[in-house]
């Protein structure tokens, strides 16, 4: 198979007739349950402790004969950084194993997806420089932001929208006690490869999020193949990410001019200028207008000031939106 752009990180899926998928079981390990939905008694097998690494959990329901999967790609082990994609499917689908459990490689072919997470490892110039510039993003409006030590929160605004991404320093989240296990079943070298790497995580809670991330046509069952979506020629996260960075940035936050001032006081000074500059249209005789309605005597010290800085705002016309950080991040998630 070719690699798509689609790498998926955390699954869960819906398996129908997981009895044609079944090579080994031994129901003594499932815990039985019974539930009421609408005077319907639904049995339910729930697998009590799976103890394949990425294997959350994993229930067959009786009445129906189908079963929910939920996984991470931590099952992959040294494997982990490719992520769940075309790549990894055969050893991802033969992964499916654990105490009491042992399901067919072929299980993956009818699978249908509920939920996942879209992922992308950056490699920034500056971890902490990207994460510091991903907060400037909070002036978009539409979105929410929750900061954390080493990790950023984008979640719409707006209730119809359920866009939420997260982006985070992945070598400081797998160097914590949860992930112990993890940790010391893989290489060390495994482990050192997350150094630097900002993770980028679009997490897609319904179908109809999923559906439209990955364009996939809707079907009389509503089901979004598991397939289909690692076969998607879409990139959710490069789609979400371009609105949340749909904003203009101040000035002083893009221009690297800006970055070599140490200066609070003389960044606000350089940046009045800039604003002045621009408010006039770049027109020295409109500037110099406006100095003379509020100072008195010799101007030629204003004049020469500013007519500098034009020149300099001139020779770099390029627009500038995003700073070179966040410019970094978007590119990387294009490719």
């Amino acid at each position: 198979m070719n690699p798509s752009i689609v790498t998926l990180d955390t699954l869960k899926v819906q398996i129908p007739n997981i009895s044609d998928y079944i090579e080994e079981i031994d129901l003594s390990l499932f815990k039985e349950t019974k539930t009421t939905f609408q005077g319907n008694s639904q049995s339910t097998s729930i697998l009590k402790e799976p103890d394949t690494i990425g294997l959350s959990q994993f229930a067959i329901f009786q009445n129906s004969g189908s079963a929910i999967l939920e996984v991470s790609a931590k099952i992959l082990l040294d494997d982990y950084s490719k992520g769940i994609s075309l790549e990894t499917l055969d050893r991802f689908s033969s992964s499916i194993k654990s105490k009491g459990i042992i399901l067919s490689p072929n299980w993956v072919n009818n699978a249908y997806v509920l939920k996942c997470d879209s992922t992308k490892n950056i490699n920034p110039t500056n971890l902490k420089q990207s994460l510091h510039d991903l907060n400037l993003l909070g002036l978009n409006t539409n979105f929410g932001i929750t900061s954390y030590p080493g990790s950023i929160i984008f979640q719409a605004r707006a209730k119809t929208d359920k866009g939420r991404m997260i982006f985070y320093d992945k070598h400081r989240e797998l160097d914590r006690k949860p992930n112990k296990n993890f940790i010391k079943a893989i290489n060390p070298k495994t482990l050192n490869s997350f150094i630097g790497v900002l993770r980028c995580e679009r997490n897609l809670r319904s179908l109809k999020d999923i559906r439209e991330s990955f364009s996939i046509a809707k079907k009389m069952d509503m089901t979004i193949g598991f397939l289909d979506v690692l076969s998607s020629k879409e990139n959710p996260n490069l789609k979400l990410f371009n609105k949340i960075t749909q904003i203009q940035l101040p000035l002083f936050s893009v221009d690297p001019n800006y970055s070599n001032i140490k200066s609070w006081h003389q960044i606000e000074k350089l940046y009045g200028m800039d604003r002045i500059i621009q408010d006039c249209n770049y027109d020295l005789n409109v500037i110099m207008i406006a100095v003379k309605d509020y100072v008195s005597g010799n101007l030629s010290a204003y004049r020469k000031q500013y007519r500098e800085r034009i020149a300099v705002l001139q020779a770099k016309q390029e627009k500038k939106s995003l700073t070179n950080s966040l410019n970094e991040i978007m590119e990387q998630l294009a490719v």
